[in-house]
């Protein structure tokens, strides 16, 4: 699908969540470019706790 390297939601975190909660195995369906992007990619959570804890 085009723009899928480019998906807000196709980051490390969400790829690693994926990966890691399969219990026996798991198949990743995705080209090479989008799976290097994902992993190339985190996220920066805007959760306000930070200045929360000031």
């Amino acid at each position: 699908m085009p723009g899928d390297a480019e998906s807000r939601i196709n980051a490390r975190e969400l790829f690693y969540t994926a990966v890691t909660r399969a219990r026996e195995r798991v198949t990743v369906m995705a080209n090479e470019n989008a799976v290097r992007a994902a992993v190339m990619r985190t996220t920066s959570r805007a959760t306000g706790l930070l200045d929360r804890l000031r």
